[in-house]
């Protein structure tokens, strides 16, 4: 068993990962980030070439899962549940050797009935993960900005590269089904955020209304105003300040609620926004999301105003 620690920046370039086991072993994957194509890259060493003491633990607690990656809540050396939580999703790489990844051909070779589906290592589910990945990778970059709204999380770490084996094996080892889910060598994004204590699968600890349906066409309702109201600000701020539009956020499993009373959406389906502002690779995702007249559907309602009150897509 091991504990997954993420202890320190140690450069703009540069962020170092641990993990412990009892088998006497020290991981540190070193984390370059290097112009968008960040990698993990791994070296080991004993415990005496360190100079560490003890290091066993439990590593993570499976929280959950999805089409697109599955979240695990860290713990510490002595193996108590921390407030963080790791998420991690396969995708494929924005660049590679140095070049932007070649999108077209993997859009290409994948059938068009295969196109439409998302399950776990689809090229829609991986398509989704890449977008989502890189709206949180820089919602990281600009943590520090007053206008980022409290209804996103608070992310801490963000990496990206083939998965280590020693992170799979943990992975597995909270959840088996993870051997199925992360092959050896995935592509993967990996992200560090705050632990939400309150969501669906504990009822909100109460605090909202668990008895009514959860749809697109109840959204009015005044059971739904703090939801909606902490959704309009982030909207917006998603919308103008980082340029995506989002999805599935009535989804009641993708939001959740801070121990203060915040309404949080931590697993938004984000798409690129407005389509002609972005480069090749991204128009091809943003389309392969959006769907037949998707974006135009989106324009109208953020024309109208309703996409900012209204959780709608």
């Amino acid at each position: 068993m091991a504990s997954i620690d993420i202890i320190r920046q140690l450069s703009a370039k540069e962020a170092l990962l641990r993990a412990f086991n009892n088998q006497n072993i020290f991981v540190i994957r070193k984390i370059y980030m290097d112009d968008n194509a960040d990698q993990i890259m791994t070296a080991t060493y004993t415990k005496t070439e360190l100079g560490a003491e003890s290091f066993e633990a439990d590593t993570m607690e499976y929280l959950g899962s999805g089409y697109g990656g599955s979240v695990y809540r860290l713990k510490d050396n002595e193996g108590k549940p921390i407030d963080k939580v790791l998420k991690v999703v396969r995708t494929f790489p924005n660049t590679e050797k140095g070049r932007p990844f070649k999108y077209s051909e993997l859009l290409v070779n994948t059938p068009v009935a295969d196109r439409k589906k998302f399950y776990p290592g689809s090229l829609k589910s991986m398509t989704m993960n890449r977008i989502q990945a890189n709206f949180f990778k820089e919602l990281l970059r600009i943590k520090d900005k007053d206008e980022i709204p409290n209804g996103l999380p608070i992310i801490y770490k963000y990496a990206e590269g083939k998965l280590p084996s020693s992170l799979r094996n943990e992975m597995i080892t909270a959840k088996k089904e993870s051997e199925k889910k992360f092959p050896e060598d995935a592509y993967v994004s990996l992200w560090i955020m705050e632990y939400i204590p309150c969501v669906y699968k504990n009822e909100f600890c109460g605090k909202i209304p668990m008895r009514r349906k959860w749809t697109v066409s109840n959204l009015k309702n005044k059971s739904y105003t703090k939801e909606n109201e902490a959704y309009g600000e982030v909207a917006t701020f998603v919308l103008n300040d980082m340029g995506y539009v989002m999805k599935d956020v009535v989804n009641p499993r993708n939001f959740g609620i801070r121990n203060n009373g915040e309404i949080v959406y931590f697993d938004p389906f984000l798409i690129p926004y407005p389509s002609q502002e972005l480069n090749t690779n991204e128009k091809l995702m943003a389309s392969l999301l959006y769907g037949f007249d998707g974006e135009e559907k989106f324009q109208k309602a953020i024309d109208n105003g309703n996409y900012f009150k209204y959780r709608s897509f």
